[in-house]
């Protein structure tokens, strides 16, 4: 997903792309494709989609877990083990009544020093505005700028954001010399 164009030491995401030492969780995983890339990794979907990502876990040949949390049971994201270094969303933002129980799921997975990877695509206008408001609140957010993106994962009607824990301590080290654009609580909507 990640430009491999530019030098690493430029490239203000590049403790996050060393996947060696992350704990990780995939909310919505699909497929599963993230999951080619990282080690200690728990997936997760819904019911529907749940065949699919055990058919594919022999493909990827590694030993994954997997796991049907409701968003809305707090007991079923504590079971997941949480402090997550990295906590990964893909088009999970489309019905309202779920996004503030998302943001809370997101909030209890990731670490105080650990972050929400989320690409994202507007589905729905008044979840889309919901879920920055509720965001804003809790997480500090940072666009990825396209040319930190592979250029064959750059969609013009997606987005990738990092989001991690407003208290936390300085997580993108180079941020501001690389000149990304960090926004800041519901500077998004």
């Amino acid at each position: 997903m990640f430009s491999t164009n530019t030098d690493p030491t430029s490239n203000p995401y590049a403790s996050l792309l060393n996947f060696t030492d992350k704990h990780t969780v995939e909310l919505g995983a699909g497929c599963s494709v993230a999951a080619r890339g990282l080690h200690d990794v728990v997936l997760t979907d819904i019911d529907l989609v749940m065949p699919a990502l055990k058919r594919n876990k022999p493909v990827l040949k590694k030993t994954l877990k997997t796991a049907q949390p409701y968003w809305t049971k707090p007991n079923q994201i504590e079971a997941l083990n949480p402090p997550f270094n990295l906590v990964i969303a893909t088009d999970v933002i489309y019905i309202e009544e779920t996004v503030g129980p998302l943001v809370s799921a997101m909030e209890a997975l990731v670490g105080d020093r650990g972050a929400v990877l989320l690409r994202y695509q507007i589905r729905s206008p008044e979840a889309h505005r919901l879920f920055w408001e509720i965001c804003g609140g809790v997480f500090d957010v940072e666009k990825v700028p396209w040319e930190h993106l592979h250029p064959e994962y750059v969609y013009e009607e997606a987005d990738v954001f990092f989001e991690r824990h407003e208290e936390a301590d300085v997580f993108f080290e180079r941020h501001e010399e690389a000149d990304v654009n960090v926004l800041r609580k519901k500077k998004l909507l």
